[in-house]
């Protein structure tokens, strides 16, 4: 199934160790995926499989987004055989210059062209993956921990938590300001999310945002 099915922890992130492995497989050999997501992500018999490559291309070219083709039996189910959206990707993980189609950061050889245009390339690929494994930290790790555990004072902690990231995979507001703060200005908004997160997840799970202060300098270099 995709990851968006019930996992035990151990398999999904085996899962995604090899999921990211694919991707940087794709980058070695120049392609970018552009449309990772819930569905584009299967597990099958032990193995992290990387599916939904209708919206891959080698990155020189891609010269803009495209609008994405949305199938007929998609909900709402349109009238018509296909439609289009704004970009490619799956809106609760896509990253969030490809979302707004525009650069949050400038790469340093375009310093020079303050009108440089957002071009999809790999790293983009890697932060939808970062945001599929905080949602499945959010959702997943979560819920199993206050199965687990519900004494009063952790589901105290967990309601703040909540309260906090109800907006995180909003796919109307597109996760409000909290993602875009955190990679846009990890070494002030991290540091809280932590603190947030450390009462209920084992340190070993939340090493992965570690990576989020590295995505605003590799930006910068791409």
């Amino acid at each position: 199934g995709c990851l968006r099915g019930k996992f035990s922890r151990h398999c999904t992130c085996w899962a995604f160790l090899m999921l990211s492995s694919a991707l940087n497989y794709m980058r070695m050999a120049g392609y970018v995926h552009r449309n990772v997501g819930g569905e584009s992500l299967i597990f099958c018999d032990g193995v992290g499989k990387l599916s939904s490559l209708e919206y891959t291309r080698r990155y020189e070219e891609i010269r803009e987004p495209e609008p994405k083709i949305v199938s007929p039996f998609d909900p709402p189910f349109p009238p018509i055989n296909y439609i289009t959206t704004s970009a490619q990707g799956t809106p609760e993980f896509m990253a969030i210059e490809h979302k707004d189609a525009r650069l949050f950061f400038v790469p340093r050889n375009d310093k020079e062209n303050p009108q440089a245009s957002f071009v999809p390339n790999f790293l983009h690929d890697v932060e939808c993956l970062f945001w599929m494994y905080y949602w499945f930290l959010y959702f997943h790790v979560l819920r199993d921990t206050i199965a687990t555990a519900p004494t009063a004072d952790l589901l105290q902690h967990t309601q703040a938590v909540q309260a906090h990231h109800a907006d995180a995979f909003n796919t109307e507001h597109f996760g409000g300001a909290l993602r875009l703060c955190l990679v846009c200005r990890p070494a002030m908004f991290l540091p809280l999310e932590l603190d947030l997160l450390r009462p209920l997840y084992p340190a070993h799970l939340l090493r992965p945002l570690d990576f989020l202060p590295k995505f605003r300098a590799e930006y910068e270099v791409v």
